[in-house]
């Protein structure tokens, strides 16, 4: 999710000293500028050791940062707990990064006691200092009632306030509040209205929201092709629901030319994602020959993909192809499963980074 933009914007403020004057301003902030670029080429060194003296000195937002790079150990040795006493030293002087990534570590629990109150209490911070992050994460909150009671209507009063400064993922949010009539009245053309704008924006949940709708011509009137853009706008984002559906509307010809071919390719993509229609879709093209050279191993290793996730017909589909396989082939099929199934298991252990400043992106 994005963090605050113009990062760079802060006064400079360093005790009670008078030399804080505007032309130390204009040198820090041309020494960020350099280790926001050092950053973005790979050089985190340099980037350090452009920021550390700013942050010495009392700068927040070099603070900020300098808890950024000891959260994920780049230029420095990674080290949570020094990270938190950055973030604190820039939260001190109501750094909206510093008070997320302080939320953050409270939410994650990470070199700090995990606490849902403390982490909704800086989130609530860093909004107020305008982190639009801060302003999804509050939303969410309420949408899912973490740290606080459910409240449809909360959530999309900060999904707005953070869709008008420019979130692509908080437009989309409001669009289905609107879509859902959560916090408000079903009004589908004003969902309408904010799915296009997180569409625009590069969203692909939305991107594959607006499809969904042509593609039933609900809130607008069906059409197939407009469906399909949509869709393919959302699959080569990488969306699997997305790239599910587009090579569904290539098996069938829906708004595209019939192409077993491509359709095979797009199911391969969401099935490697890990989506269990398109496994036992791939299955099946697999077992038949359409699209794909007939390879009733494959089929095999994809059919038990899918049912491992519970999918009913694929369980069916395990059974009816075992009953066809040769020993040799079923030990094939199943190493093709065991390493397909190492590639899409996701890991529940796994934490994402500490968020970075938007300059460092």
């Amino acid at each position: 999710m994005p963090l605050r933009n113009g990062a760079f914007g802060y006064g400079v403020l360093i005790g009670l000293m008078l030399w804080c004057t505007a032309g130390f301003a204009l040198a820090g902030a041309a020494a960020l500028e350099h280790a926001a670029q050092a950053y973005r080429s790979g050089d985190y060194a340099a980037a350090v050791r452009l920021v550390r003296p700013l942050a010495e000195r009392g700068d927040p937002r070099a603070q900020a940062w300098m808890g950024v790079f000891r959260d994920r150990g780049q230029g420095v040795p990674r080290d949570p707990q020094a990270a938190v006493r950055w973030y604190r030293r820039a939260a001190a002087n109501a750094d909206p990064v510093a008070e997320y990534n302080l939320g953050w570590h409270y939410a994650h629990g990470v070199a700090v006691p995990r606490d849902p109150a403390r982490a909704l209490a800086w989130y609530r911070k860093a909004a107020a200092h305008g982190s639009v992050a801060a302003m999804v994460v509050l939303g969410a909150a309420y949408d899912e009632g973490r740290g606080v009671p459910r409240d449809a209507a909360a959530a999309l009063q900060w999904y707005r306030r953070a869709a008008v400064r420019g979130s692509a993922l908080a437009a989309f949010n409001v669009g289905w509040h609107y879509d859902r009539g959560r916090g408000t009245a079903r009004d589908v053309r004003a969902a309408l209205r904010w799915y296009h704008i997180a569409a625009r924006a590069g969203s692909t949940l939305a991107q594959y929201a607006v499809g969904w709708h042509y593609a039933r011509g609900d809130g607008v009137e069906a059409n197939a092709r407009t469906a399909a853009q949509w869709y393919r706008r959302a699959a080569e984002g990488g969306f699997p629901a997305a790239q599910f559906n587009l090579a569904w509307a290539y098996a069938h010809g829906r708004g595209v030319e019939r192409d077993a071919r491509r359709a095979a390719r797009w199911y391969r993509k969401a099935a490697e994602a890990g989506d269990a229609r398109a496994q036992l879709a791939l299955a099946r093209l697999y077992y038949l020959g359409r699209g794909v050279a007939r390879d009733p191993v494959e089929a095999r290793a994809w059919a038990g993909l899918a049912a491992a996730r519970g999918d009913a017909a694929a369980r069916r589909a395990v059974v009816f192809l075992d009953a066809r396989l040769s020993p040799q082939q079923a030990r094939r099929a199943q190493h093709l499963f065991s390493r397909q199934q190492a590639r899409t298991a996701p890991d529940p252990q796994q934490i994402a980074a500490a968020p970075l400043p938007q300059a460092l992106r």
